[in-house]
């Protein structure tokens, strides 16, 4: 494999890991080259999670594992999904290490095999390895974006500072015969107009969505297919968690742009991502016969409207500085008040982690409060409220942001507290206004002397917001 036939050096950067065979093989690795010669750089929700039990594996085998919260607070995602071998080559793609990934989900990996590639991919590696720098912690090294690899174009960005976005609405205007994509979450509303754009200006314009994520209220999929773009829906057993698009395939220099970089915002301004860029006809055929494959066997079906049950981060308790807990209201369990499983969904900020555990069910109206269970607790709260254990919890800083994200890892919800903002005693922050933005940061206020506002929301209950 890629990895078994390393000889000097791994160095390796991956959202999630959970498949034994990629983790036994990064082991081996490490037995034979030496512990400190395999390095790896992870998104740190699952590094927390006890349900991910490699990175233990990983670690007991010697091998230094560092996390995307290690530098301060993260302000994203660190989606990456490469792997730097023997200084000598580049394996790219939307492929994560996992069961799913590997066995299950529709996937692509791109190995470029030239050291050309190694510097790019080494400079953002070493800042979050020996930098702890992640998201818009990073900058860019100045080194050109644009490589000859054996006579093929090559061009390689990352995300944040090197803001991709640009890069695809750039080759999506140079269009001239024809667009196919695959795209796993499709939201960012500048890209499916450059797609509407250009399918009006005669260029054939096709598209597979997953189904899951083409159901959400911030996918493009309805945008495409009322403006006439033929887009499809996955419907294999798996995700359609791949991450391209093929441009002008008929002609003699298509492009392919490829990597973990799904369409949206947060991939663009936040994540840690990558994408390449390849112009080359064999690459492009490739792509566009993995496309033709899922397109055929997509349907051209309504989007089932999927809903995650909506928790938006409601207050926040501090105790000399320090959080005690963290609350997220239900504002909507998508069962009309029957409830709903937030199994797996977590809450990360810059030294805390908590993860809901299985089987938790949440009703519209209800509170979820993540609390260091073993220290002081509230009888009144316990009852009133599904109690969730963070563990970590109770190190933050109003420098830092906590993020709540869904069981798939993707942002529900965030907050960031005033710096100016002078923490002695006990006080509580809530927000102003309760917004339905997944991700957004939203406006806080401190509430002195347990003085809280109601709030009338959407679903015309009124919730009372009581101090500590």
């Amino acid at each position: 494999s890629y990895i078994d036939a390393a000889e000097s050096s791994l160095d390796i950067s991956i959202y999630t890991l959970d498949y034994a065979p990629i983790t036994e093989a990064i082991i081996r690795a490490a037995d034979r080259l030496g512990s400190g010669k395999v390095r790896v750089a992870v998104e740190s929700s699952y590094y927390y999670n006890e349900k991910y039990t490699s990175y233990r594996d990983l670690e007991s085998a010697g091998i230094t594992i560092v996390a995307d919260d290690a530098g301060g607070t993260d302000r994203g995602l660190c989606h990456h999904k490469f792997i730097i071998r023997d200084k000598s080559a580049v394996l790219a793609g939307s492929t994560n290490f996992t069961i799913a990934c590997v066995n299950k989900n529709n996937n692509n990996v791109l190995v470029i095999d030239s050291p050309s590639a190694v510097p790019l991919f080494q400079q953002e590696f070493d800042q979050m390895f020996t930098g702890g720098k992640f998201s818009t912690r990073k900058s860019s090294s100045g080194t050109s974006s644009v490589l000859d690899i054996s006579g093929i174009r090559t061009e390689i960005y990352f995300s944040p500072y090197d803001k991709p976005k640009a890069v695809i609405l750039r080759e999506i205007a140079r269009a001239t015969t024809s667009i196919v994509f695959c795209m796993y979450t499709f939201t960012d509303s500048d890209i499916a107009q450059a797609l509407i754009e250009r399918k009006n200006a005669g260029v054939d314009v096709r598209g597979v969505y997953d189904k899951l994520q083409a159901g959400s209220s911030y996918s493009t999929y309805k945008t495409l297919s009322q403006a006439g773009v033929p887009v499809k829906l996955d419907i294999h057993s798996g995700f359609l968690h791949d991450k391209f698009v093929v441009i002008d395939a008929e002609l003699t220099a298509p492009v392919v742009l490829t990597g973990s970089y799904n369409w949206t915002d947060s991939a663009n301004t936040a994540n840690d991502e990558n994408i390449v860029l390849v112009q080359d006809k064999t690459i492009a055929e490739a792509y566009f016969n993995e496309f033709e494959k899922n397109f055929t066997a997509a349907a051209l079906e309504e989007a089932e409207a999927v809903s995650d049950p909506v928790l938006l981060l409601s207050r926040v308790g501090f105790d000399d500085g320090a959080v005690s807990w963290i609350e997220a209201f239900c504002i909507d369990d998508s069962t009309n008040g029957s409830g709903a499983d937030i199994s797996g969904f977590m809450l990360e900020g810059a030294h805390s982690f908590g993860v809901v555990p299985d089987g938790t069910m949440v009703r519209r109206g209800g509170f979820v409060v993540f609390a260091n269970l073993a220290g002081p607790r509230d009888p009144d709260k316990d009852n009133a409220h599904i109690m969730v254990s963070t563990g970590r919890l109770g190190n933050e800083t109003v420098h830092g942001r906590i993020v709540l994200k869904d069981s798939a890892g993707l942002p529900v919800d965030g907050m960031e507290l005033p710096a100016s903002a002078e923490l002695t005693g006990s006080c509580v922050f809530t927000r102003d206004s309760l917004c339905m933005d997944s991700g957004r940061l939203s406006d806080w206020t401190l509430i002195e002397n347990g003085e809280c506002p109601d709030f009338s929301l959407h679903t015309n209950n009124v919730i009372r917001m009581t101090g500590m």
